[in-house]
């Protein structure tokens, strides 16, 4: 296998890494501070509604992409003097976030799915619920964000 496709696979991991980081990171800065900044709770709950549904189709799949080449990277070096198990650690590091989000996200996701709990409740109630779910969301962006800084200093040449 020449040198320059495993390097590529490196790469491409790295940047799927990145570009889910990237959208965790847009979640918790972008997204929800802007529904939440609208002031009306039924629009921004409706919002997060259709960002969650396309986000949850589209994040999996970038960080599928990154595990599914960071390892056939390092299926590829094994044994070699580019083996570098610790960049595969980076690329399956994100992994971590399932049992985190079926745990501590899920519950809140439900709830704010659930649009006739919300309007019963009114406006504070899912405030409160938008607030905490980006609160909690911030775990899985500052995991993903750091896996991504290790892994371009990875590709750097870090050791």
């Amino acid at each position: 296998m020449s040198d320059s496709f495993v390097f590529g696979l490196k790469v491409a991991s790295t940047t799927f890494l990145g570009l889910y980081a990237g959208g965790s990171l847009c979640i918790n800065t972008c997204t929800v501070p802007a529904n939440l900044a609208s002031g009306d709770m039924e629009v921004s709950r409706s919002n997060w509604s259709r960002n969650f549904a396309r986000e949850s189709r589209a994040m999996p799949i970038l960080h599928g992409a990154s595990v599914v080449t960071g390892l056939a990277h390092y299926l590829l070096t094994r044994g070699t003097s580019n083996e570098d198990l610790p960049f595969l650690m980076a690329s399956l590091a994100g992994e971590l976030s399932l049992p985190y989000t079926l745990a501590v996200l899920m519950p809140i996701n439900n709830q704010l799915d659930d649009e006739e709990q919300c309007k019963k409740q009114g406006s504070a109630y899912t405030r409160n619920l938008l607030e905490q779910w980006n609160i909690r969301h911030g775990v899985r962006t500052c995991l993903a964000v750091g896996t991504f800084m290790y892994a371009a200093y990875k590709l750097g040449g870090g050791k």
